[in-house]
Formats: C-alpha cells, sequence, structure tokens
C-alpha cells in the first residue's frame, strides 16, 4: 500500500475512533445533556456539580466540567488523546474515568505515530527546500539555523498569529488571548486559563447550534495541524544534533581493518 494512502487511512481512523469514544463518553454521562438537564426536574444543578467536582479550583470558572452535548464529548476526547488536557470537562462517574483512561492508552499511540509520519514528511519536504534556495548559506548548521528560523515564523504566524485572531473573534478575546490560547493548544501545555467553545460570536455559546458544532470540527483539525508544526520542528531541530549516550558509556573506535595476510615465500622474493 503506499504510504501516503496509508497515512491518510490513518487519519480517518483517528476521527473514527474519536467518533466512537465521544459517544460512548456522551451515553456514560447522560444526565449532563443540556437540553435533558433544562428539561427535567432533575434537582442537581450544574452550579452544585461544579462545587462538589472542582473543590480544588475555582468554582466560578466559566466552564460547564460536564460535556453540554456530543461534539463538545467530541472535543473532550480530543483533549484527551492530543493530551492537551484543559480540564474544561471531567468525567465525573467512575465508568466515564475508567472509560477515558482505557481510550487514552489507544489513542495517544495512534496520534504520536500520526503525527511523527506527518512530521517526517513535512521536515523531507522543507529539506528539498533547504537544498534548493539555501545553497549559499555557509556550513550545514548555518543552514539549519536559517531553515529553523524560517519555519519557526511561518508557525508563528500561521500557526498562532492567524488562528488566534480567528479565535479572538470567535470568542470575545483580545488578540494575545486568542494568541496565547492558540500556543497552548498546539504545544499541548493546555493550561485551561482559556478554551475556546463557551462563548460563539462573544455570546453564550449554544451546543446544539450545527454551526458550533462545526466549529468543534475545524478546532480539532487545526490542533492537528499545529501538533504537525511542532513535530516537523522537532525533527529539522534532532537532526543535526549529536547523538546522545548513556551516561558512563564509551565510545567504540572502529576497528582497524585487519592486514591482508602474505603468502609465504613472497615477502622474501621481493627482498631478494
Amino acid at each position: 500500500m503506499d504510504h501516503n494512502v496509508r497515512l491518510a487511512l490513518l487519519v480517518v481512523l483517528l476521527f473514527v475512533y474519536l467518533f466512537i469514544c465521544a459517544g460512548m463518553f456522551h451515553a456514560l454521562e447522560p444526565w449532563t445533556d443540556a437540553s435533558w438537564l433544562k428539561n427535567s426536574n432533575f434537582s442537581f444543578s450544574p452550579e452544585d456539580l461544579r462545587n462538589s467536582t472542582a473543590e480544588n479550583r475555582n468554582a466560578t470558572a466559566p466552564f460547564p466540567l460536564v460535556p453540554r452535548s456530543y461534539f463538545e464529548s467530541f472535543f473532550y476526547m480530543m483533549s484527551v488523546i492530543t493530551t492537551i488536557g484543559y480540564g474544561h470537562i471531567v468525567p465525573v462517574n467512575g465508568f466515564a474515568k475508567f472509560f477515558t483512561a482505557i481510550s487514552a492508552n489507544f489513542g495517544i499511540p495512534l496520534v504520536i505515530y500520526i503525527l511523527a509520519h506527518f512530521g517526517s514528511k513535512v521536515s523531507n519536504l522543507v529539506l528539498e527546500g533547504e537544498d534548493r534556495f539555501l545553497r549559499r548559506v555557509p556550513g550545514p548548521y548555518g543552514r539549519r539555523t536559517v531553515t529553523v528560523m524560517l519555519v519557526e515564523l511561518f508557525g508563528l504566524f500561521f500557526i498562532l498569529m492567524v488562528p488566534g485572531s480567528i479565535f479572538a473573534r470567535l470568542e470575545g478575546w483580545n488578540f494575545a488571548d486568542g494568541t496565547w490560547y492558540a500556543f497552548v493548544s498546539v504545544t499541548t501545555i493546555g493550561f485551561g486559563d482559556l478554551v475556546s467553545g463557551q462563548r460563539y460570536a462573544g455570546v453564550e455559546a449554544d451546543p446544539n447550534l450545527p454551526l458550533f458544532n462545526f466549529y468543534i470540527l475545524c478546532k480539532c483539525c487545526y490542533i492537528l495541524v499545529g501538533m504537525t508544526w511542532v513535530a516537523t520542528l522537532w525533527f529539522l531541530i534532532a537532526d543535526v544534533l549529536p547523538p546522545v549516550r548513556p551516561e558512563g558509556q564509551q565510545v567504540q573506535k572502529a576497528e582497524e581493518p585487519e592486514p591482508e595476510p602474505v603468502p609465504r615465500g613472497t615477502l622474501l622474493s621481493n627482498q631478494a
């Protein structure tokens, strides 16, 4: 099978896995659905849930802590398998916690495998451009330094600043907050101080809007693209770093080839 086709199938498999896991996670927390909770006589309010499950965090934080819709469960699973972990949604019952742990054990290696292949392919394309356009830069380390700086500047503008301005527009943030959210997302830091999807176009987000669900899918694709940029930088830098040896291990000297045996009588005949 062609390598590109296999990689495309892996991406499809990742999203299918996310859709299945999101559905199962949402089914494990059916009472947290926003429309069901609103139309029921359930006496346990979201504020009570926030206070009971978040003793060590700010109780006034504007996060639901529980998925309000299926697509919020989808974004929750995306934050789990990418190890971002914003903390804006958490599993409440034991079954949901156990399922999250199991799905992460399979999803995280799949994401790492896909990112490794994407980062390798993109870095190879970048290296082809380096050989073509940076020939006049002296030294291999000089060329690689310029290449890394150009890739870094490209990502700062197209991966952080441009999406950050879009987040700021849709979420009602300023430009600095939007760029900060983009940074902590693609680097998988995920502080959780800012989480997109809580507001839409400056007003409280409605998880039942189809456009809002499309927005969540776009965010998931953006996170994968941004993490690919980070993986590409890692490949470009690691390519020129010296190999790392375990502490105390000595460098083995290359064995010198043994001289070829001289046929008996040849040396004496040459001296005669």
